[in-house]
């Protein structure tokens, strides 16, 4: 009879700090994404930690021990039953939304400016940016990670251009949209918690009915197609109120049967 022994995967151990440090015990690589707590990205620094390791040279397959320091006792505990390796985690994110809250999914890298897809273009410098010699774009080498770098002269470009473009931002959300940014931002001051974007959609519309799409979505800093989406939401719940009010309408038919004789 022949006995095979299955090798151990490495293990590397993981210290959970709150709900957004996490650090690499054997190493100290630590991830702290304290600053992103109000942000809607990731908010879990597990998997960000993990590709970080990765980024390392970190063996991908392994084992990522997660602890936790426990309450009621000195040392500390696991966060999972079952332990998971690097690259497992490296593959996740967990992400919030302004239309879901904290939700596990598939980890989406940056993958730089592509033909065609304009939203991922803007977020790189431009070409005529590179061609005046403002700046280049780079790469990372260790996991090619895009990053983009600004010359001495577009610092000073920057500079001189920079109040017009503030004054150019500040026309464009000025008037309808400011007033109502302003009122609502009053309007926050006295409550205990602050509201959601549904809620303050819905709270324009209801004050400041005059305004259009583009308009809130200025005033509220969300996106046209967000703001289409949560009055198409108030529509319908303000003609499901109507139909419910007519549902429970009294008759008004002959009442003279009603009348004492």
């Amino acid at each position: 009879m022949t006995i095979t022994t299955v090798p151990l995967r490495p293990v590397a151990t993981i210290e959970l700090v709150g709900s957004f440090t996490a650090r690499h015990v054997e190493s100290g690589t630590t991830v702290d994404l304290t600053g992103r707590r109000n942000r809607s990205t990731t908010k879990s620094p597990l998997p960000v930690l993990c590709r970080e390791l990765l980024a390392h040279g970190l063996d991908p397959e392994t084992r990522a021990h997660v602890i936790r320091k426990a309450l009621d006792s000195d040392g500390f505990i696991p966060v999972f039953k079952r332990d998971r390796t690097i690259a497992v985690w490296a593959g996740l994110d967990a992400v919030e939304s302004e239309t879901r809250s904290v939700h596990v999914e598939k980890h989406r890298p940056y993958r730089g400016p592509v033909k065609g897809m304009g939203r991922q273009e803007v977020n790189r410098i431009q070409n005529w940016v590179i061609a005046k010699g403002y700046g280049k774009r780079n790469r990372r080498k260790s996991d090619g990670m895009p990053f983009d770098v600004v010359s001495s002269e577009g610092v000073r470009w920057i500079a001189e251009h920079l109040e017009a473009a503030k004054k150019a931002v500040e026309e464009k959300t000025s008037g309808p949209a400011k007033e109502a940014r302003e009122a609502l931002r009053e309007f926050q001051k006295h409550r205990s918690s602050p509201l959601g974007g549904q809620q303050e959609v819905h709270w324009v519309a209801d004050h400041f009915p005059h305004l259009t799409h583009d308009q809130m979505a200025q005033a509220l800093s969300l996106s046209r197609q967000l703001v289409t989406r949560f009055m198409r939401i108030r529509s319908d719940q303000i003609a499901n109120a109507k139909a419910l009010r007519e549902r429970h309408r009294e008759p008004t038919g002959d009442t003279s049967r009603c009348v004492a004789q």
